[in-house]
């Protein structure tokens, strides 16, 4: 008798179990991955009243990977910003700046991966306000720490001032 019990419930549960599903409404979460893409831009904040920090970084959307290296030129107007130089940042990124007239050519490399957060930074002095809003960084290269040459997903590589 208990065991008739037992299989009348086990039949119940299995068709409640069944007949409760309704695989019309089912669907598989769709598996949305981010594009790949690599979009430079230019942070300006006020150091003091008189000078500005320049940040050179990069919005780095989808699966871009370690970025090992890059290069490029920061214009600006030099009747209106002084440059002063990088600011040092000390996070295992080999970095060089070298200005020629209203350019400054950068470039970085990481085994360990360079922080797109902050590729360089730099300081100017600032002789006229509007200056700042002229401010373009050209990226014209970015590797992957195993030398995969990323400039294919670059968005925009010439970029102005965030605002």
């Amino acid at each position: 008798m208990k065991a008739r019990i037992c299989s009348a419930y086990l039949l119940l549960f299995a068709l409640l179990v069944g007949g409760c599903r309704d695989t019309a409404g089912l669907t598989r979460p769709a598996t949305s991955t981010a594009p790949r893409s690599i979009t430079p831009k230019l942070i300006v904040l006020s150091d003091t009243g008189r000078t500005v920090l320049v940040t050179v970084a990069l919005d780095v959307s989808g699966n871009v990977g370690r970025l090992g290296s890059f290069t490029g030129r920061l214009h600006f107007d030099p009747s209106g910003l002084e440059y002063d130089g990088e600011v040092a940042v000390a996070d295992g990124t080999a970095r060089a700046t070298n200005r020629v007239g209203d350019v400054v050519r950068m470039a970085g490399m990481s085994t360990s991966g360079v922080d797109v957060a902050r590729l360089m930074t730099l300081r100017f002095t600032v002789l006229d306000k509007a200056a700042v809003e002229r401010l373009r960084f050209d990226l014209e290269e970015v590797h992957e720490a195993s030398s995969t040459n990323l400039l294919t997903l670059v968005r925009s590589p010439s970029v102005g001032r965030m605002p």
